[in-house]
């Protein structure tokens, strides 16, 4: 999504999905529509870490905050807010917190 135009993504994860520590440029509000999300703050993954979110829970995650997870059973979310929207992998060459 462009600069100050609003977006929403609505993102569906295989059982035992795991995406790795990553941050987005500006805040990103996250509602859980099936399964159980899993999600938790850090630059570093550890699953003893992360807590576990059911349909009709919502989170907001603050832009530039690393975050990582996963799904339990097949998961969709919805994620929404205004861009620029884009997935910045902690440790990667555009990693410039």
């Amino acid at each position: 999504a462009a600069a100050g135009k609003p977006y929403v993504i609505r993102l569906r994860f295989p059982d035992g999905y795991r995406f790795p520590p990553h941050w987005h440029p500006v805040a990103e509000n996250l509602t859980v529509l099936e399964g159980q999300f899993l999600l938790a703050m850090g630059e570093k993954a550890d699953a003893s870490r992360l807590a576990t979110y059911l349909p009709g829970d919502f989170v907001f995650v603050e832009g530039k905050h690393p975050h990582f997870g996963g799904a339990q059973g097949r998961t969709s979310i919805q994620l929404h807010g205004v861009g620029p929207f884009d997935i910045i992998v902690v440790g990667s060459p555009q990693d410039k917190r």
